[in-house]
């Protein structure tokens, strides 16, 4: 088990690194009022070879599925709203397959200087949906449920100084026997500073709250600090350290840390590619006599390129290890074709290997897409 530190803290990761969803393009829309609303639908032939995630007893199974996606924009003057939802469905399948999702982002301009934002994202699946995702989870098929609400005020001090307040609420449920349903309070404060053109600081404090099922709760604070350098035009590094200092209830303590490492390059006009490295570490106070630490890394890496004008694809790998007694490796494609404004194609590939000391967390996996997405609203 991973201690409960994790669960709460924050990451800093880019949205390339923790998923890559297979969308039209251009994503076109259909004005109404003062709304632009797109609808597509996608039908897809999916197989996996290993439904259960089992080292010994793997089931694979041929899937028919249908996916609608809903997106609605609206943007005034001082303030925008979208929304933006996905419902998959198997039609034919001897193994139910499905997954839902909902963002919603509002944003408003009180001045000048200040801009509140609020957010909340939905997630359901039976299957992880990324491999930094799988890498944590690794525990078998069934129904996760995530809810992610944010609220955050933004204020410019001045044209070099950005200061925010976060508030952030998550709750997670699963219908697994030994999984834990969790609820996670975080209040933050953060500081972004543009030393130079090139150079961005990052200073933040946060204090949280994580209610876990059959577990003491846990109050944790810390704080973290980052410096974002723009190496050319084209190619972006980032780095970021944290602390944490966690107490249970029952009055266990230990200390937590990470390191994340982020490199961005735009290679060309057609082709970019991002880098990530993660280390995080707890450990138990001296004061508690069990020892117990842990420590997971990972590292993933993703390419991107337009082949041609109609022809785009990806290709992503990751590793990740956890206390030297679990490892999993990842390794994904994408390609893309698009026929005419409605029309695209699409083609998938995703494999994922874990290893562990226990036999019930061991598995090898692969599962192959193919489909085609319609356009229902677009602007002639």
């Amino acid at each position: 088990m991973f201690i409960k530190q994790y669960k709460i803290s924050i990451r800093i990761v880019p949205v390339a690194f923790i998923l890559f969803l297979f969308t039209p393009a251009t994503a076109p829309a259909f004005p109404y009022k003062d709304y632009d609303i797109s609808v597509s639908g996608t039908l897809s032939q999916v197989y996996d070879s290993n439904v259960d995630f089992s080292k010994d007893d793997k089931t694979d199974n041929y899937s028919s599925e249908a996916t609608i996606t809903l997106g609605l924009k609206q943007e005034a003057k001082r303030r925008s709203l979208s929304f933006a939802g996905s419902i998959n469905r198997s039609i034919v399948s001897d193994v139910p397959r499905g997954n839902e999702s909902l963002n919603v982002r509002f944003n408003h301009e009180l001045s000048e200087e200040m801009t509140i934002k609020l957010s909340d994202d939905y997630y359901h699946s039976k299957q992880p949906y990324s491999f930094t995702e799988e890498f944590y989870r690794r525990t078998g098929r069934f129904n996760i449920h995530t809810n992610v609400f944010g609220l955050n005020l933004d204020r410019n001090i001045n044209k070099d100084l950005f200061v925010s307040v976060d508030y952030t609420n998550s709750l997670t449920t699963g219908d697994k026997k030994d999984f834990s349903d969790s609820k996670n309070n975080i209040i933050s404060t953060s500081l972004n500073y543009i030393y130079s053109p090139d150079k961005i600081v990052y200073l933040s404090y946060f204090i949280g709250k994580s209610d876990t099922e059959d577990s003491p709760d846990l109050t944790s604070q810390g704080i973290r600090a980052g410096l974002s350098k723009f190496i050319t035009k084209r190619i972006t590094l980032s780095g970021y350290f944290g602390f944490g200092f966690n107490r249970y209830d029952n009055g266990r303590e230990f200390n937590s840390n990470f390191v994340n490492v982020l490199l961005n390059s735009e290679i060309n006009m057609v082709t970019n590619a991002g880098l990530s490295f993660y280390r995080g570490r707890s450990s138990f106070t001296e004061n508690d006599d069990s020892g117990t630490s842990e420590e997971n890394w990972r590292v993933s890496a993703i390419v991107r390129r337009n082949i041609s004008e109609k022809l785009n694809g990806s290709v992503e790998g990751f590793y990740g290890e956890h206390n030297n007694n679990d490892n999993l490796i990842g390794a994904s494609s994408t390609i893309q074709y698009t026929f005419n404004e409605r029309l695209d194609g699409n083609l998938g590939f995703n494999y994922s290997d874990s290893r562990s000391l226990e036999e019930s967390r061991e598995y090898s996996r692969y599962v192959i897409s193919l489909g085609l997405t319609y356009v229902f609203w677009y602007n002639n």
